[in-house]
């Protein structure tokens, strides 16, 4: 195998990693946004380190709502096609040089994501860094293969045709088959009627406090307030696009939470036992909040849901740093009991009666909407 050989075979292999790395980008981008991934991806290592972040914000999506990653992904394929035709002698000239067109423009369009995460976002994407390292990569191999193409001679017009049909139909496909991944969303005139009801219902004179267990600055334009039980999977799925929310939204929502466990033995209106662990995680919430790890312990009791059990809900909150003693005092206190009873009373006197239940700037909503009506609703009230 000729050194020209190589390098071709490396470039190849390089566009076909970024074939996989972009087609997960997009598998991560359309779970993220339907509520199906989870809390954290396991790139989400910190507040520098977060693909859930980037994958949030407009800047990953590129037209129609569909990511940006998926055209990289038919970009990389069609760059791998048109180099497995330049390793024929005949095609090599014209078709390394539409690779290291497309290279070229890949590598300067990763510089300019590059500023966005650094200089707008704040976040760094590995995955899309990883992106990044391909496409300099390849560009390198292309240069160093700077006597295959670059001559006088001028391009076969024919040829430069044929490889860019290539491209065009691998960018396509690419696109195409990557949308499969979506779930199934509700069509665009169910929405807006979704939207337009919440818009229109009345404003409520929701109870607003410090005291109260929230996220985000207080001064934000929007609030959130949540009715929910933690052994409610609808409670699960809305507290995951609230966090969602809360990445692509940070200075513009302040979201506050309100124990509304389904189980007669900590709320009057629930005339049975339902949920056996929603009171016992409800006051461990609330105790969590008293030593300042609220949305931690939040978001560790809705990722292990299905695992909690009567009397074993501590042990998935023992990892926080908190002060157990003072957590198991603080359970079986008489403030906790309270603090439910002031939800519970609150609720009744908003007409929540189901959860989750949340009251957007005042307007109530029922039930875990979609992604994509969220973001619709704190549009229009960011408008206002």
């Amino acid at each position: 195998m000729t050194k020209t050989s190589r390098r071709l075979w490396i470039l190849a292999i390089l566009n076909l990693i970024g074939v996989g790395i972009a087609a997960y980008q997009t598998q991560h981008f359309y779970a993220l946004r339907a509520g199906v991934l989870g809390f954290k991806s396991f790139c989400n290592i910190n507040t520098a380190i977060n693909c859930d972040v980037v994958a949030l914000s407009r800047y990953a999506e590129l037209a129609f709502g569909l990511p940006l990653s998926s055209f990289a992904a038919g970009w990389f394929l069609g760059t791998l096609g048109i180099v497995l035709m330049g390793m024929l002698v005949e095609w090599r000239r014209d078709s390394l040089r539409l690779a290291f067109g497309m290279t070229a423009f890949a590598t300067v369009f990763s510089m300019f994501y590059f500023y966005v995460m650094a200089g707008v976002l704040n976040t760094f994407c590995l995955l899309c860094l990883l992106v990044d390292l391909v496409s300099i990569s390849s560009l390198g191999i292309l240069i160093s293969l700077k006597s295959e193409w670059w001559s006088a001679e001028k391009t076969e017009f024919s040829k430069f045709k044929s490889l860019g049909i290539t491209v065009a139909v691998a960018m396509g496909i690419t696109v195409l088959t990557l949308k499969g991944m979506e779930p199934e969303q509700r069509d665009s005139g169910t929405m807006d009627l979704l939207v337009q009801e919440v818009l229109a219902s009345p404003v409520l004179a929701v109870t607003v406090s410090d005291e109260l267990p929230s996220v985000g600055p207080k001064n934000a334009p929007i609030t959130i307030v949540e009715f929910a039980d933690f052994q409610c999977p609808g409670c699960k799925t809305g507290a995951m696009f609230v966090g969602m929310l809360l990445k692509r939204y940070p200075e513009q929502i302040r979201f506050i939470f309100r124990n509304y466990p389904l189980d007669a033995e900590c709320n009057k209106n629930v005339p049975q036992k339902m949920h056996p662990v929603a009171c016992e995680a409800a006051r461990l919430v609330y105790c969590a909040h008293r030593q300042g790890k609220f949305h931690d312990a939040f978001e560790t009791l809705f990722e292990n849901q299905a695992k909690l059990t009567p009397g074993s809900v501590a042990e998935f909150l023992a990892p926080l740093g908190l002060n157990m003693d003072e957590l198991k005092t603080c359970t079986s206190s008489s403030e906790a009991e309270l603090s439910i009873m002031k939800d519970v009373e609150e609720a009744s006197r908003l007409g929540a009666v189901s959860t989750p239940t949340f009251f957007i700037n005042g307007h109530k909503m029922e039930g875990a909407l979609p992604l994509a009506a969220w973001d619709r609703i704190i549009t229009q009230l960011l408008k206002k």
